[in-house]
């Protein structure tokens, strides 16, 4: 199924959304503007260069009226899994974390292209209008931020992102199973002691390996080695940051 052909079909995405695509992207504004304000910035042109081409490439895959893509990096680590800071409106923000516990370039793509499925498919807002936090696709941990009531639409918007992630890595010429191999790498496996926003490690997985296998086979991109490169430029950046 193609990236549009998901947007149209899935149903978790069609409801209640009081914000217009205008007001989406003030609220986006807003909170990237705080996100910036609380967070220490990675200095590093080649890094940031790096990121937005590799966005570009997936960003190609979506369907046409998506959102301007704005990519940021944090020069903190990051959640445990280093998980991707995603605002309306297309403000990413990627902690430096990843670029180092991430194996490949692939595996970074992964999580790139698992944090715009979010944007792409508008989950922020629907949120907000159920009484949810906006920001409800930042890397969030704490499940006393959320009303317990949001949690399942939460794991289906997680679910439903990882799904979008690996048709547009597919697309943009990534090898998808990366990213459930990164997954599989970081997430503690069994269940939480508390609820939490994400499904389990289990769920995320069989979810991954199901969509990856429906994907039609084809060759992927073994990548330029590149991210090598970026990854101790960013090290070297972050460490910098820390004294």
């Amino acid at each position: 199924m193609s990236l549009a052909g998901a947007a149209q079909d899935r149903p978790i995405g069609k409801g209640v959304n009081l914000y217009s695509k205008e007001k989406e992207a003030a609220l986006g504004a807003h909170l990237a503007e705080e996100a910036r304000n609380n967070n220490k910035m990675l200095d590093s042109v080649a890094a940031r260069e790096y990121v937005e081409r590799i966005g570009r490439r997936l960003a190609a895959q979506q369907p046409e009226g998506g959102p301007a893509y704005t990519f940021e990096i944090f020069a903190g680590s990051g959640s445990p899994e280093r998980e991707v800071t995603v605002l309306p409106g297309g403000y990413i923000f990627v902690p430096a974390g990843l670029f180092l516990a991430a194996g490949s370039e692939a595996e970074f793509a992964g999580m790139l292209a698992h944090a715009m499925a979010h944007t792409a498919a508008r989950h922020g807002t629907p949120m907000a209008t159920r009484g949810g936090p906006a920001n409800v696709y930042f890397p969030v941990h704490n499940a006393t931020a959320v009303p317990l009531g949001l949690l399942p639409l939460m794991h289906a918007f997680e679910r439903e992102a990882d799904r979008i992630a690996v048709q547009s890595m597919a697309a943009a010429g990534y090898d998808p199973a990366a990213l459930w191999r990164y997954l599989d790498r970081t997430l503690i496996a069994g269940s939480p002691k508390f609820p939490s926003p994400f499904p389990s490690r289990e769920t995320r997985i069989a979810d991954l390996q199901q969509a990856i296998a429906e994907l039609p086979p084809r060759e992927y991109s073994s990548g330029t080695g590149e991210f090598e490169r970026i990854r101790e430029e960013v090290r070297s950046r972050a460490e910098a940051a820390r004294r």
